[in-house]
């Protein structure tokens, strides 16, 4: 016997609730559905803290109302919300720089300076900070921004990772101190529009910078992240 087809009903999507779950910090955001992927999607979310607003560090209750994380939440993003920490695990100062401290080891681990000053310091999700990429070019760092969240604290995370890091020099300015890493944003013009933010121009021209990677010296286009040509080293 022929069964008739199921008509699948659309998930609702988030909305604000007053409904929140018992003992719920501010601003929260309770959820239909968890994952083990750090991203939540508007259609896991039963409800969001009227308080809640794009940027926020929210607390992610599951749906018996059990604490499951910690994350940054976007109101009109497909990505609700970007988990940075799950269970009882603040997202605060000692959050971040220990995030970023083990994303510097790791790089120290690989020994990845000894062949070359140019390389990824933050791969979003592979180093728990979803929304986030970090390259070093030399004495600049370029950030990657998909998130509004992330936006908001490069002045953050740029500070940390330059006490992590170092002073900045460089083939071009090999006397560089703490002081004078170079920092430059880019992002997505479709990303700057789902997540609502903007991407102001550098402050300073960077234009190209020069890298060392095994023995070989390369100018790079910092903005577009690509090689532009190069020479050998006289190393």
């Amino acid at each position: 016997m022929n069964r008739p087809n199921r008509v699948s009903r659309p998930r609702r999507p988030a909305a604000a609730s007053d409904s929140a779950p018992p003992g719920a910090e501010s601003p929260w955001v309770l959820l239909r559905s968890a994952t083990a992927h750090p991203f939540i999607f508007k259609r896991m979310i039963r409800g969001v803290d009227p308080a809640a607003r794009s940027g926020d560090v929210v607390q992610v209750y599951d749906k018996r109302g059990a604490l499951f994380g910690r994350g940054l939440y976007h109101a009109n993003s497909n990505i609700a919300v970007r988990l940075l920490t799950r269970g009882d695990v603040p997202v605060d100062g000692a959050f971040w720089r220990g995030a970023l401290q083990q994303a510097v080891a790791l790089r120290e681990t690989l020994r990845l300076a000894e062949a070359t000053d140019a390389y990824r310091l933050v791969h979003a999700e592979g180093d728990g900070l979803s929304g986030l990429i970090v390259e070093r070019y030399a004495d600049c760092l370029a950030f990657g921004v998909f998130s509004l969240g992330m936006f908001q604290r490069i002045e953050l995370v740029a500070g940390i990772l330059k006490t992590l890091l170092g002073p900045a020099g460089s083939l071009e300015r090999p006397d560089a101190t703490f002081d004078d890493w170079r920092v430059i944003v880019r992002a997505d013009e479709r990303m700057q529009r789902i997540e609502q933010f903007d991407v102001p121009p550098p402050r300073e021209a960077l234009s190209t910078v020069t890298i060392r990677e095994h023995g070989v010296r390369y100018r790079v286009d910092v903005a577009a992240g690509h090689k532009t040509g190069f020479f050998v080293s006289a190393e």
